[in-house]
């Protein structure tokens, strides 16, 4: 039986379905960044913003948008205006 493509399910130990690839090490990586660089105590010049959003489908209107109608405060905090 084949996964069905939008389920995301689990089949020979991998995640199988539409997105179960994408940019999933990008975004690993980046939090293991993150955790390092806290773990170690790096004093940055500035807040570090991570932002993870999966509507890239949706012309980010789901996230990003979002993001900028209800989080506006962070948005401009991170320099994103």
């Amino acid at each position: 039986m084949e996964p069905a493509a939008f389920a995301g399910d689990v089949a020979n130990g991998c995640v199988w379905g539409r997105g179960s690839l994408d940019m999933k090490g990008q975004v690993a990586e980046s939090l293991l960044i993150e955790q390092r660089l806290a773990a170690h105590h790096i004093r940055l010049r500035r807040d570090v913003l991570l932002v993870v959003a999966a509507d890239e489908e949706a012309i980010s209107r789901l996230a990003a948008y979002w993001l900028w109608e209800n989080q506006r405060s962070l948005v401009k905090a991170a320099g994103l205006q």
